[in-house]
This record gives structure tokens, sequence and C-alpha cells, in this order.
């Protein structure tokens, strides 16, 4: 039997998922230790910053490293399958979904604390890298699919 279409590319997106998401969840409560430190650095140099709008954005960003390992986790359990890339595709469309409300949080907190707000833009091109080849990838089994 051949291999599905898709597979490579959702085992690679999904390894790659499982790291950069385990790697967040990690560092971004570590992060939240040394909040106060940071708070610090930024009243010594004078530009405001706020304790609690940092936190939303760590939280956001601590749900979506939650998010990536478990959607990199079932990319890898089922590249293979046919028959679960409907699912996989709706996966990756949340995954893209989270990165776009991510963003979008991070401009308006960004703004909030007068730090300019189009570096959180800047980036999206870049998160969005990996949930749109996961959804290339489940597309493209979901074209073989009987």
């Amino acid at each position: 039997m051949a291999e599905a279409p898709g597979a490579k590319m959702l085992k690679v997106v999904g390894i790659i998922m499982v790291v950069f998401g385990g790697l967040g969840a990690v560092f971004i409560p570590a992060t939240t230790m040394i909040l106060p430190f940071i708070a610090a650095i930024y009243a010594q140099m004078g530009i405001p910053f706020s304790i609690d709008a940092f936190r939303v954005g760590l939280i956001v960003g601590f749900v979506a490293s939650l998010y990536n390992v478990f959607a990199g986790i079932m990319a890898i359990l089922y590249n293979a399958s046919l028959y679960k890339a409907r699912i996989l595709r709706l996966i990756g469309i949340i995954a893209i979904a989270i990165v776009v409300i991510g963003v979008v949080i991070d401009y308006i907190l960004l703004n909030s604390m007068q730090l300019g707000g189009m570096s959180a833009v800047s980036g999206l091109p870049i998160n969005l890298v990996l949930p749109v080849l996961y959804v290339v990838g489940a597309v493209k089994n979901m074209g073989t699919a009987k």
C-alpha cells in the first residue's frame, strides 16, 4: 500500500510542533517567575509596563504551546491515516486560529503598554508556517481518501 501523500509533511510538522510546544510549555511558566525583575528593568528605562497585561500574554502563549503539543502528537499518530485527515485538518485550522488570536491579543497588550503592537503583527507570517503546512498535509491526505 502506498504511503499517504501528506504523511511525511504531517510527521515532520508534528515533531517540530511537539518540540516547540514543549519548550513553550516549560519556559513560559518560568518567565512568570521573573516578571518582577522584568518590570523593574522597564521601570528603570522609563517604559510603561503592566505585569497583568504581560501575564495575559503568557497565559495565551502557554495555552497555545499546550495545543501545539496536542496537535503535534495527533499528526505523529495519524499522519498516514487517510480517514483521520478531516480531523487533522480541523486541528490545523484551530492552530491557525490560535496563532491569529494570539497575535491580536499581543498587539492589544503591546499597544496598551505603549510598546508598539506592530512587532506582534510582523511575526504573524512566521508563526503561521507550521499550522499552514499542517493543514496542507491533512488536505493532501483528504484528497486520496475514498
